[in-house]
């Protein structure tokens, strides 16, 4: 699985206004609704908040990574947003988050979809170039074209 497989140019907010987890997680989980991939907000952000309160998904160096297996996701997806105005994601972190990436995966494709996308996404997250220019990003195009670039397409 490659991330250009999932990648849906509208599942990306540029300059997301956003001052907390909460507002986040709506304004990622309406793109989702609005691009067919969940069909129910409310169930959804209840599936990211309760894989939230089971451990933090900020991983540091100024990257969030929620996501849910839900009932309500009829397709496997991400979603990528860089912050209007970063914040800290969780009370101890050292620095403020200024980019989500949300993964949507349906119940059934737990162990499946979700471990190699979460995979997938992980490892090229670490690369500090690759990050830096999903942050800095001022369209949708110079996402795709980092998607596809770390891809080497």
């Amino acid at each position: 699985m490659e991330l250009s497989d999932l990648y849906d140019p509208l599942l990306v907010s540029i300059g997301l206004e956003a001052a907390n987890k909460t507002d986040v997680f709506t304004s990622i989980g309406q793109l989702l609704v609005d691009a067919g991939k969940v069909s129910d907000l409310g169930g959804f952000i209840s599936d990211v908040e309760a894989r939230e309160a089971s451990y933090s998904t900020g991983v540091g160096g100024g990257l969030a990574i929620p996501h849910a297996k839900s009932p309500v996701v009829k397709d496997a997806s991400y979603a990528i947003a860089n912050l209007a105005t970063p914040f800290l994601w969780d009370a101890d972190d050292d620095e403020p988050t200024t980019l989500i990436v949300m993964l949507a995966v349906p119940s059934e494709q737990a162990g499946t979809t979700h471990l190699k996308l979460l995979s997938r996404l992980s490892v090229a997250l670490m690369d500090e170039e690759f990050r830096a220019t999903l942050v800095n990003a001022k369209s949708e195009k110079e996402i795709s074209n980092a998607i596809l670039s770390k891809e080497g397409k």
